[in-house]
């Protein structure tokens, strides 16, 4: 029997808020979806000594590659639009730095935030599912570390690959490129913030609306909380389009709370599927 369930690749971040480094990034956040949607949660990352990956992680594995710096973002929001600028950035994860344990792990989730994770990734696990937010590789900075949006140039190798792929429209430099990708990938997500998410599977684009969510007290880590519910709910049903529902009301929590305190419980997961509104907003 594997020692997990679903594996988490790239880097934990320190996000610089007004009061003070929290532990955060994609790997955060979606280690948390998964353990709380009862999955044995493996995470391989890259970061200096972070009391917080014990205490935030909680039961998840976490296997550190030793680093001098933790990769650090600041994030600014302006209307809920974010901006953010990387500040220092840990070393590449690859493939040859997996436990040996953990490579017959059924679910591997690859969620690169800076560049990280190498594409090795796509060939050592022949069986498993494979879902990838790729953000990290959509993503640019000038010398002064501001983030844009860039060309996904291992986007055919990803896409050949993945079960599933999930991304932000804030990530794609050129929305046009949508429908290439969703030709070339078995399942592809973008999401739209409180306009929901958009499923592209086998030629056919479905629109699954958000969740209705509490007051928004801080918007990080939607999209994280939707890709691994997504992932998980998608293994286990084989229903991209129902699967974007579930997702969507699991990822109505992130801006509830800040950071990783928004991660719900599964009877409060359980408890909004059953009776959550939903939002009439649309992609525009």
């Amino acid at each position: 029997m594997p020692e997990l369930d679903y594996l988490v690749v790239g880097h934990v971040t320190a996000d610089q808020t007004p009061d003070g480094p929290t532990l955060g990034g994609t790997a955060t956040y979606s280690s948390l979806i998964a353990a709380a949607l009862g999955k044995r949660v493996g995470l391989l990352t890259a970061a200096s000594f972070e009391p917080a990956l014990v205490d935030v992680l909680g039961d998840v594995r976490v296997a550190r590659i030793p680093a001098e710096d933790t990769t650090r973002f600041t994030n600014t929001y302006e209307n809920l639009i974010r901006r953010q600028k990387v500040e220092a950035i840990a070393p590449s994860l690859s493939a040859k730095q997996l436990l040996p344990e953990w490579r017959d792990t059924p679910m591997l989730h690859l969620a690169p935030v800076a560049r990280e994770v190498e594409n090795d990734f796509l060939n050592a696990f022949p069986k498993a599912f494979i879902g990838v937010t790729p953000q990290g590789w959509m993503r640019a900075w000038d010398q002064a570390g501001v983030v844009r949006p860039t060309d996904w140039k291992n986007a055919n190798a990803v896409l050949a690959r993945a079960n599933a792929v999930v991304m932000s429209i804030d990530d794609v430099d050129d929305s046009s490129r949508i429908e290439s990708w969703a030709a070339k990938g078995k399942v592809l997500v973008v999401t739209y913030g409180d306009a929901g998410a958009v499923v592209h599977h086998k030629g056919t684009s479905r629109h699954s609306p958000a969740f209705a969510s509490g007051k928004i007290v801080d918007p990080t880590g939607s999209g994280d909380f939707f890709a691994a519910a997504y992932f998980t709910r998608l293994s286990a049903t084989g229903d991209p389009f129902a699967s974007a529902d579930f997702a969507n009301c699991v990822a109505s929590f992130a801006v509830e709370r800040k950071g990783h305190e928004a991660v719900p419980t599964a009877e409060q997961i359980e408890e909004r599927w059953a009776a959550g509104k939903r939002l009439p907003n649309t992609p525009k």
